[in-house]
């Protein structure tokens, strides 16, 4: 190890490396060329050995495994064969079964047939007697309820008569008591009118009969005609807005 850590160090691994590879180990002798063909022909015969003793086994094994799966082949065959008769045998049974079971679901099928056909028609029949009796009530039923409801619309009718009669004898009286109401009061503001229009009148007159009394002169007389044909336009005009 001393020596090849030197030779590393001096030369490099692979110098060291390969020095070493062609140095004998301490002890031994070198080996020549004839020990080394010697060595060579040992391991070709025992390769040789070796190949024809795994041939042999190969060719034993490959018999005994042809033996086995004839062996296998048959049992299988057999078995297949056994099972096939036994399915045979099964589905033949179960073909009977089937058909068997068909024929007595038929005979039940065409049984609950009738039996649903006849419950179907009495049903149908009671639901026809009970569809008529239910017609015939719901027809008296609304018969008379159409004739409440006429009754009804008939009293109504007559109520109704009867308060419109009411209210517009109600209504023509408060006309009638109104229309009285307002011709006395018309009368009477045509009274006071009246009497407010005489007393204008009067007043009137009276300021101008003063007027003319203080007046009278003949500078003065064409001024009280004309003031006098004034009075006798304004009381025309009062007595045209009396009437």
């Amino acid at each position: 190890m001393a020596l090849h850590r030197a030779i590393v160090d001096a030369w490099g691994q692979e110098v060291a490396d390969t020095m070493f590879e062609l140095v004998a180990p301490s002890g031994h002798e070198l080996a020549t060329r004839a020990d080394i063909e010697m060595i060579l022909e040992a391991i070709e015969a025992m390769d040789r050995r070796w190949q024809e003793q795994q041939a042999a086994s190969e060719a034993r094994w490959r018999e005994r495994f042809d033996a086995i799966q004839a062996r296998w082949q048959e049992q299988q065959a057999a078995s297949e064969a056994r099972w096939k008769e036994r399915f045979d045998a099964i589905q033949a049974g179960w073909q009977e079964q089937q058909a068997a079971s068909e024929a007595r679901w038929k005979e039940r099928f065409v049984t609950g047939e009738d039996r649903s056909q006849e419950r179907f028609e009495v049903s149908e029949r009671r639901s026809q007697e009970r569809f008529e009796v239910s017609e015939r009530r719901s027809q008296e039923r609304f018969e008379a309820s159409e004739s409440r409801a006429q009754q009804r619309h008939d009293e109504g009718e007559a109520r109704w008569q009867e308060r419109f009669e009411a209210s517009e004898s109600r209504a023509q009286q408060r006309h009638d008591e109104g229309e009285a109401r307002w011709q006395e009061r018309h009368e009477a503001a045509e009274a006071r009118w009246s009497t407010q229009l005489e007393a204008v009148e009067h007043r009137l007159t009276a300021t101008f009969e003063r007027g003319l009394r203080g007046a009278i002169t003949t500078q003065t007389r064409t001024l009280v005609l004309s003031q006098l044909g004034a009075v006798v336009v304004i009381a025309g005009l009062a007595f045209g807005l009396s009437g």
